[in-house]
């Protein structure tokens, strides 16, 4: 088992190592030119922190199956939804399609809400 671990664990180190290398270079330590001759150019994107994020992510999702055996009910990486309405659109009034999105966003907050709370719950015993 420690070997695909081992391996996973490099794949997420490879996939972060520019971001760490610039947050070494220009956040954690000084950036002086003088006593850090290697210095590296400030060059972060969205794309290198996009990339480093999902690789900690599904590394944290196998770790929390695979080794932890628990059962993940959410998916830790936002998953573009696109327009939630578009087949509604199709037959429903747009003023309709304003009153669907009220209420999907009341519901997915009530939902975020019971299921935050369920969590602060103690658990008896």
């Amino acid at each position: 088992m420690e070997s695909w671990v081992d391996d996973l664990l490099s794949k997420v180190k490879d996939r972060c190592d520019h971001v760490r290398r610039q947050v070494n270079h220009h956040i954690a330590h000084t950036a002086n030119p003088d006593r850090t001759p290697d210095l590296a150019v400030w060059n972060m994107q969205m794309k290198d922190l996009t990339k480093a994020h999902e690789a900690i992510c599904k590394a944290a999702t196998i770790l929390d199956r695979d080794i932890l055996r628990r059962q993940t009910f959410t998916n830790i990486m936002p998953v573009p939804q696109g327009d939630i309405m578009q087949d509604f659109r199709l037959w429903v009034p747009e003023e309709g399609i304003q009153r669907l999105y009220k209420f999907w966003h009341a519901h997915v907050h009530l939902t975020l809400l019971t299921s935050r709370s369920q969590e602060l719950t103690p658990k008896s015993r």
